[in-house]
């Protein structure tokens, strides 16, 4: 249209995306899966086409050369392959379920990264050295489409650490941090966890340990999965594994045929056990030695092993083309409608011999109940889908498998593969062939029944024939509902946090679409309140070093503490509190054992209780489970104590004339949090050698900063206010008053206005960032993540249809609380950056962290004794 554009010519650009947008929307089948938009990026592209061409390319070219096995045909297909199948099922012209080109109705982005199939190590490696394009390149990455981006490898996530090239896989920069990654390796978030693994330079080139513990695995069931969908600052961060690709590809030319998951019946199998493969690899050669043993000591048809190249056997009735099903038979009964096209390459093409398979797996899975699948170079194997699409029971060794594919084998897994202690296996603790030919008939039957049904989601099929049918969604459609998933979730959380507006939707009476529930409005009210209050301290700089004797014999604490805490830092937030004389031995502390090993529970325990502190101990805390908590133990007071709930690396400190301000009746003090940092901005261990205060000098406001406002707590809470009623915690930050008598139960409604003064106390140093840091505040975001993951799982179970019920509205809040609290942890651990290899390396915040802490040297403050 030139330079300028007329109003006239503007409308027409107008009507021609809005007329792309409605041909798009009418081209794709109901049936679809989500719409994906795919950026096309010359600097990222090494396919030997260009990208407008891509669907075009022959599918051997994509699926592998076809080959013969025992009259199947069968792919070639390359283990690295996944990533041109997704862009050639995406972009092939007139496909029923291709991408879309606008991009304002696309539910998902696609990035290429490199997608040509069959490279190694060592080309990755210089790929890897290579330099990204600019952030603006991704023209439609924002902060409402971040989570929706899409970016596939088909090896493991370790390329991502074989040079800066790939640091949009490993160590992603703004945004994109947000994006999904797809790998063929599950990739592990508990090592990153680990205090003692932070130091680890190999860390991010993990496939996991060989040995993986039942408590890591635990782990990384529960808490990774929190760091998997929130946690922006983990390497690799929202990284999923996908099915390595088969060598099965179905398709809409066989929509009537019976495939090979679904065709051989029990009865057919004559083989026990099978094993297809070499003696190779760091997570998988001893198991993989002593299988071929047995197998040769046992014989066929018990176990039967074979190699590259090897024979395939030969048991109970001849194959023929119709046996198992599969792309094509020996008649080509399968393909005749795909014949008459002739076209070279194409599945089906004319009547040709073709070369056999590099492995008999037809005329060994089809026949074979179990199929062996010891691990390898890494613990995943290409076979494992091969064995499920062949409707053989896979046979696992090692517990990796239990994380592996949550999106295509996860719903379906643990009714479908037997697993194996491979380490107890190896020592001869576990007999392989008694265990298995130990297990029920019907147990197995019932396992082939689930993979006939569900093993279609681990194939990548030739085109999209019925890519939306719950039970025939193949790897191209599962991958993208299941990233379209993830992507929703996040979504939600972002709206729950307040960073993106929701759009409130009413039905019936628009007071209920208005109505705030009642503590979301107390504790916006404490935020944003200053307070003030004619018994403001008259020495805000002069703070007790003890506290007033009638006071103190009253005072006591209540505390939550990590049993993973440095020990150092736990000594002297105790020796603080002793020093003041508060009056430990009738206070409580309750100890988070979650992640801790049995020597760190056994020393803060120890070293609680010497100082005569009840404590108790628990596996997971929330907030809820906290303000519960301190309200039963304030229940438990008499009427004229005081109570002091610090966290556990929070130092209160109080005011000289603290004596003048009780006496004038009861009274809530607050104080304004000041972050303590280390003097090089690091995140140093505590020692004993000098005060906390020494160690950590500048004064900034790191918390309050993340909030958008400075963070204040009440630093001394008297158990009722002056007309009797009960005090109480909403929060850790917020107190109001109910019935006497009712402080350990109370319901929302009836909380009240304290008839209690407000006093404005000192600030108090916090001491978080520590050489812990990292670690407790990741443990935190996965603790949140997934109590946010439960809130909008239940979402729908409680919503009425015809107006929001007041359960509902709780629940929203408390998704919105725990969304925000998610959000504050994920920018904080944006905060910091590792510097230095191996042992020597440390923690710090980040250049541009350090501009905006507006941090300042500690200077004393004076202290009076009392």
């Amino acid at each position: 249209l030139g330079e300028k554009k007329s109003k006239t010519d503007v409308h027409m650009l107008s009507l021609c995306q809005l007329a792309s947008t409605i041909v798009a929307a009418a081209v794709r089948s109901d049936d679809c899966p989500p719409r994906v938009f795919v950026y096309d990026l010359p600097e990222l592209w090494d396919l030997p086409v260009p990208f407008n061409r891509t669907g075009e390319l022959p599918e051997s070219e994509v699926f592998g050369e076809p080959c013969s096995d025992g009259g199947l045909r069968l792919f070639n297909t390359d283990q690295t392959a996944m990533p041109m199948i997704m862009l050639h099922r995406l972009l092939r012209p007139g496909a029923r379920c291709g991408r879309v080109e606008n991009h304002r109705v696309a539910d998902l982005f696609l990035v290429p990264f490199y997608p040509m199939q069959g490279k190694g190590t060592r080309e990755w490696t210089k790929i890897c050295q290579r330099a990204l394009p600019p952030l603006s390149r991704l023209k439609h990455l924002s902060e409402k489409t971040a989570a929706k981006h899409i970016l596939l490898v088909g090896k493991g996530a370790k390329m991502g650490s074989l040079g800066p090239g790939c640091s949009w896989l490993s160590h992603p920069p703004g945004l994109l941090a947000k994006a999904i990654r797809c790998f063929s390796s599950q990739v592990l978030y508990t090592p990153y966890v680990a205090t003692e693994q932070l130091h680890d330079a190999n860390i991010e080139e993990w496939y996991g340990p060989v040995a993986m513990s039942k408590a890591m695995l635990q782990a990384e069931l529960t808490t990774g999965e929190g760091s998997r969908l929130f946690d922006d600052a983990v390497p690799y961060p929202h990284s999923y594994s996908v099915p390595y690709p088969s060598s099965i590809h179905w398709g809409s030319a066989f929509r009537k045929a019976t495939t090979p998951w679904q065709r051989a019946p029990p009865s057919s199998r004559h083989i026990l056990a099978s094993f297809l493969g070499g003696v190779h690899g760091d997570y998988g050669a001893a198991v993989r030695a002593k299988i071929v043993a047995e197998c040769r000591r046992l014989g066929e048809p018990t176990c039967v092993y074979r190699w590259p190249g090897q024979a395939p056997p030969h048991y109970g009735p001849s194959s023929n083309g119709n046996s198992t099903g599969g792309s094509v038979g020996k008649d080509g009964s399968h393909t005749a409608k795909r014949d008459k096209a002739g076209k070279a390459g194409k599945l089906g093409t004319q009547q040709q011999a073709l070369p056999e398979c590099k492995l008999p797996m037809r005329e060994v899975k089809s026949q074979s109940i179990f199929c062996l699948e010891p691990g390898g170079d890494t613990p995943y194997r290409k076979s494992l889908f091969d064995s499920l699409l062949f409707g053989c029971i896979p046979v696992t060794f090692a517990p990796h498998y239990e994380l592996y594919t949550p999106w295509h084998w996860g719903p379906f897994r643990n009714d479908t593969h037997v697993q194996i202690d491979g380490a107890a296996y190896v020592r001869g603790e576990v007999d392989l062939f008694t265990t298995l030919m130990a297990i029920p008939q019907e147990e197995i039957k019932r396992m082939q029944a689930t993979i006939a049904k569900y093993a279609a989601r681990l194939q990548y099929a030739l085109d999209d024939h019925e890519s939306g049918l719950p039970n025939n969604v193949d790897a191209v459609a599962a991958l993208l509902y299941g990233a379209h998933k993830s992507a929703k979730i996040h979504q939600q959380q972002m709206i729950d946090a307040g960073v993106f507006k929701r759009e409130i939707k009413c039905k019936g009476d628009q007071r209920v679409c208005d109505e705030k529930n009642r503590f979301a409005a107390l504790q916006q009210q404490d935020k944003e309140k200053v307070i003030k209050d004619s018994m403001m301290p008259r020495n805000a700089s002069c703070v007790l070093s003890v506290l007033p004797q009638p006071i103190a014999s009253r005072t006591v604490l209540f505390a939550f503490i990590s049993a993973t805490q440095n020990p150092l830092l736990t000594q002297q937030w105790l020796g603080h509190y002793r020093a003041l004389r508060v009056q430990l031995a009738r206070s409580k502390v309750v100890v988070d054992i979650g992640g801790a090993d049995v020597e760190q529970v056994r020393e803060t325990v120890n070293l609680l209780e010497s100082q005569g502190v009840l404590v108790e101990q628990i596996t997971v805390y929330t907030t809820q489970l906290k303000q519960e908590s301190v309200n039963r133990f304030l229940a438990t007071l008499p009427r004229d104590y005081f109570l002091i709930y610090p966290d556990s690396d929070e130092l209160f400190d109080y005011p000289c004339n603290l004596a003048d301000i009780v006496a004038q009746g009861n009274v809530v003090l607050h104080g304004r949090m000041i972050d303590r940092v280390a003097a090089d901005y690091s995140l140093p261990g505590v020692h004993n050698g000098s005060l906390l205060s020494s160690q950590f000098a500048l004064r900034c406001d790191v918390v309050g900063g993340l909030e958008g406002m400075g963070r204040s707590k009440t630093l001394f809470v008297p158990v009722e206010d002056a007309s009797g009623n009960d005090v109480v915690f909403i929060s850790s930050h917020s107190v109001r008053c109910v019935q006497q008598g009712t402080a350990s139960a109370f319901a929302a409604e009836h909380i009240m206005e304290c008839n209690i003064a407000k006093a404005l106390g000192p600030p108090f140093s916090h001491y978080r960032f520590t050489h812990d840091t990292i670690f407790l505040s990741r443990r935190k975001l996965q603790m949140y993540a997934l109590l946010y993951i439960e809130l909008y799982q239940n979402q729908s179970s409680i919503r009425d249809e015809h107006r929001e019920s007041a359960e509902t509205r709780q629940q929203v809040h408390k998704r919105q609380i725990v969304a925000r609290t998610i959000l504050r942890y994920n920018q904080e651990l944006q905060l910091f950056k590792r510097r230095g290899n191996g042992h020597l390396a440390m923690w710090y915040f980040t250049e541009a962290a350090q501009s905006t802490l507006g941090c300042e040297l500690h200077s004393l403050v004076p202290q009076q004794s009392v």
